[in-house]
């Protein structure tokens, strides 16, 4: 498949999206779950025969843009307002097509900024599912973990480290958003509040290890990241309300 093909189908799935959402009013959840659900199967296998076709096949290279749009999707059923709603499906447009245009692409910019907004739309999904569906922690726990190591994992690909160090780092980093996930369920925090502060422990620890990999962390970098975690954390808390805990 040539290069002007691809990007032609990237174009078609990005507006796809929007399309499939907007034939389904918020009544018909059953059948948008469904209808996103063979979409998600479509853009598989579609990335799937594409990176064979270039030669380019590897199953984290697959898997990571996978994970945006499962993550993408899961944002979609949380967001409550249809005005924003309205704006992250017009959002979207770009970002899908961006992204699945560039499939195959190894730079480092790109897969820093697919890992962080995949992490952002599946932390935030799970804390938000975990509020208004009351499952045992444990399955919360489970699929945090299972997510973070597979997002983990997918962006250690390409460091130049054994593969015993990048499943070793991935298993490492995962315990920590877990175990961050389940220390905040015991605060009074909104659930919105408790998956922005997973997702800016993730992003601190991350970057910081993933630079590390490569040789490339100095100490304006780890002030820089250190700085930045901790503004974002004090807007979070500021302006995020405290949710009642109910006994």
């Amino acid at each position: 498949m040539n290069e002007r093909s691809h990007k032609t189908v990237s174009a078609v799935l990005s507006i796809s999206f929007v399309v499939i959402v907007q034939l389904f009013a918020p009544s018909q959840l059953r059948s948008l779950a469904l209808a996103l659900g063979l979409y998600l199967c479509a853009f598989g296998i579609y990335n799937l025969l594409y990176l064979s076709s270039v030669k380019k096949f590897n199953i984290w290279l697959w898997l990571r843009p996978l994970l945006f749009m499962i993550g993408w999707i899961g944002l979609l059923f949380v967001i409550p307002s249809f005005f924003w709603r309205s704006a992250f499906l017009l959002s979207g447009v770009p970002l899908i097509y961006f992204f699945e245009a560039l499939l195959g692409n190894t730079g480092e910019q790109l897969l820093l900024n697919q890992v962080l907004i995949a992490a952002f739309s599946l932390f935030l999904s799970i804390t938000a599912f975990s509020h208004y569906y009351l499952l045992p922690g444990m399955v919360y726990l489970a699929l945090l973990f299972i997510i973070s190591l597979l997002l983990i994992r997918s962006s250690f690909e390409t460091v130049p480290v054994s593969l015993r160090m990048r499943w070793s780092s991935s298993v490492g980093l995962s315990l920590f958003v877990v175990e961050l996930f389940w220390a905040l369920q015991f605060t009074p925090l909104h659930y919105s509040a408790v998956g922005l502060l997973v997702f800016n422990g993730f992003y601190l620890c991350w970057v910081l290890y993933y630079y590390n990999l490569y040789h490339h962390l100095t100490t304006k970098k780890i002030q820089f990241h250190i700085v930045l975690a901790i503004i974002f954390t004090a807007v979070i808390l500021i302006a995020t309300p405290l949710s009642i805990v109910t006994q």
